[in-house]
């Protein structure tokens, strides 16, 4: 409950950063690298990774009995009997389950890309805003447009993965392509990392004992109505969100080295284990969960297997020109060592 009030408005925060750099680099292809990045491994996904999960739950909450063949047999039809109405967004979490966020990045670049041309025309009153953003507790004016999206959203879209969720991404996903190059922006993220800390942990503190205590979820379908109690939940949530992806924000611009071998490793690593990892996750815990050990032990065994299961999937992955494809990922590198050797010859006859 703690972490998923804003895990995924961090990533969301990290993928702006990569898109940022692939809009600035001036590649005249940038919506075919998009659809390459994003939307071909969500087609792979729900083809090919997410129907695992889907039978392990047929078996677990709907009573199926049959193989996997057979699951596959019936799948297609019951995935595609559901009626959403105007929650579109749903779909993407319904076909998709946690790669939802691949065709939802996908939707919030274009509108991003939409906003970045608008911004040359509004750029007075944006610098504007920036003046008041950069004032010492100034910042914490971006959580008001997080807070009114979910507020006026999640009574009509109250399911996780819909609109309210969309739009409340959406801004931290704005936020930071605005700001994240803007040293000034930077600088206030340090300074401030001690205030986004202890907001940050006084508002998981009040979340979790709305959840615990008054049986009040910070996500998903609870909030009905408008009203006060609404408004707090909403807020509640807003700030606990935006504290810590600023506090990871300050604190990363603080001490990680991007340079480092590790960071480069992670950053190729980051999509294929993202993608594969719920359904490593869930099929180690369909076997994991009916042994005879408390519950810690079960966490511990199930962190032993999926964890270096996702990793060793990741490294077969990298190997295949195919699947680095299908999993998003660039074309390897040809290296440069042979060519230069081949050079080195040729030059010494």
């Amino acid at each position: 409950v703690f972490i998923h009030s804003w895990r995924m408005d961090l990533i969301f925060l990290i993928s702006d950063i990569g898109t940022r750099f692939a809009l600035n680099s001036g590649k005249s292809n940038f919506l075919i690298e998009r659809i390459k990045r994003l939307v071909v491994p969500f087609v792979f996904g729900i083809i090919f990774v997410i129907p695992p999960q889907k039978y392990i739950e047929a078996i677990n909450f709907h009573g199926f009995n049959g193989s996997y063949f057979d699951f596959l047999m019936v799948w297609p039809s019951i995935a595609f009997s559901f009626n959403f109405g105007s929650s579109l967004m749903l779909w993407f979490g319904h076909l998709g389950a946690h790669i939802y966020y691949l065709p939802y990045l996908f939707v919030m670049t274009f509108l991003l890309v939409y906003l970045h041309k608008l911004y040359g025309i509004l750029r007075i009153k944006a610098e504007y805003i920036k003046r008041i953003i950069l004032s010492k507790y100034g910042v914490f004016t971006l959580v008001l447009p997080i807070w009114i999206s979910r507020y006026l959203l999640t009574p009509v879209f109250p399911m996780y993965t819909d609109w309210a969720d969309f739009f409340s991404y959406f801004w931290i996903f704005l936020y930071g392509f605005a700001l994240i190059k803007d040293e000034n922006f930077i600088r206030r993220m340090k300074d401030n990392m001690n205030g986004f800390l202890i907001t940050g942990v006084i508002a998981s503190a009040a979340g979790l004992y709305m959840f615990y205590g008054g049986g009040i979820s910070l996500f998903g379908s609870e909030q009905s109505e408008f009203g006060i109690a609404a408004g707090i939940k909403c807020l509640i949530t807003a700030l606990s969100a935006f504290s810590w992806v600023m506090f990871f924000l300050g604190l990363a611009a603080k001490k990680l080295n991007l340079n480092s071998r590790i960071s480069t490793t992670a950053n190729s690593a980051i999509l294929p284990v993202y993608i594969l990892h719920q359904t490593i996750i869930i099929l180690a815990g369909y076997f994991i969960l009916p042994m005879q050990l408390n519950i810690t032990a079960k966490f511990i065994l199930l962190s032993a297997v999926s964890i270096p299961l996702s990793y060793a999937g990741y490294l077969i992955i990298r190997k295949s020109s195919i699947l680095r494809f299908m999993f998003g990922m660039k074309p390897e590198k040809p290296k440069k060592i042979e060519s230069e050797k081949l050079i080195s010859t040729f030059s010494e006859t």
